[in-house]
C-alpha cells in the first residue's frame, strides 16, 4: 500500500507494537492510531515521509523516546503523542517543524528543560506539555509564539483533539481552529513567567501545580 495517504485505525482495541512495515507507505499524509492499546517504542520509520502532516498516537502505552527521524517530517502541522509512557528530554529539533499548529505531548514521562527552540514554532496554536516531569524555567521567548496572536483558517485543521480548560476535558473538532492554548501544568517548572501580553488570542494559560 505505498500510495495510501490517510491511515486511521483509531478507537479500536489494537495491541502489540507499531509494525515496521509501515515504512513502506511512502505517500502517507495522515497517521492516526490513537486510542488503542499499542505498546513498545515508536519505530524509526520516518525518513521517507516528507508529506506527513498529521501524527496522532495519543492514548496508547508507547514508551521510549521521541525518535530522531521524526525531524524529517518538517511539514507536519499536528503532532499528538499525549497520554503515553514516553520519556527522555524534549528534542530541540522540534523547533525545526515550523508548520506545527498543534504540539500535544501531555501526560507522559518527559523530563529535562523545555527547549528554547519551541519558540521558533511561530504558527503554533496549541502547546500542551502538562503532566510530565519537566523542570527549569519556562523559555523567556514564549511570547514569540505569534500564531497565538493571529487568526487562522479552519481549512488547515483536520481531526479532533482533547483540550483541558479549567479542569474540564473538552473535545474539539470543527471548532479546533478557534482554540489558542498553553498548558504547562503539573510539572517541576520554576522561575518567572515570561512576557506573553502580545499573544492576544491566547484563550487558556494553565500553569497550575508548578513552582512559578
Amino acid at each position: 500500500m505505498p500510495r495510501l495517504s490517510n491511515f486511521d485505525v483509531s478507537w479500536n482495541s489494537l495491541n502489540g507494537t507499531i509494525p515496521l512495515s509501515m515504512a513502506k507507505i511512502t505517500g502517507l499524509t495522515n497517521l492516526v492510531i490513537s486510542n488503542n492499546q499499542l505498546s513498545g517504542e515508536i519505530p524509526l520509520i520516518w525518513n521517507d515521509k516528507p508529506d506527513l502532516y498529521e501524527v496522532d498516537m495519543a492514548n496508547n502505552s508507547l514508551s521510549g523516546e521521541i525518535p530522531f527521524s521524526l525531524q524529517n517530517c518538517k511539514d507536519m502541522d499536528s503532532f499528538d503523542l499525549g497520554d503515553n509512557r514516553l520519556s527522555g528530554n524534549l528534542p530541540s529539533w522540534i523547533g525545526e517543524m515550523q508548520s506545527l499548529l498543534i504540539l500535544h505531548l501531555r501526560s507522559n514521562l518527559f523530563d529535562g528543560n523545555i527547549p528554547s527552540q519551541v519558540c521558533n514554532l511561530s504558527h503554533l496554536h496549541i502547546l500542551d506539555l502538562a503532566h510530565n516531569y519537566l523542570s527549569g524555567s519556562v523559555p523567556s521567548c514564549l511570547g514569540n509564539l505569534s500564531g497565538m496572536a493571529t487568526e487562522i483558517s479552519d481549512e488547515r485543521y483536520e481531526g479532533r483533539l482533547s483540550v483541558v480548560v479549567k479542569g474540564r476535558e473538552l473535545i474539539y473538532q470543527s471548532t479546533l481552529y478557534l482554540v489558542n492554548s498553553i498548558d504547562l501544568s503539573d510539572n517541576n517548572l520554576s522561575g518567572k513567567l515570561p512576557e506573553i501580553r502580545n499573544l492576544s488570542r491566547l484563550g487558556t494559560l494553565n500553569l497550575s501545580k508548578t513552582i512559578l
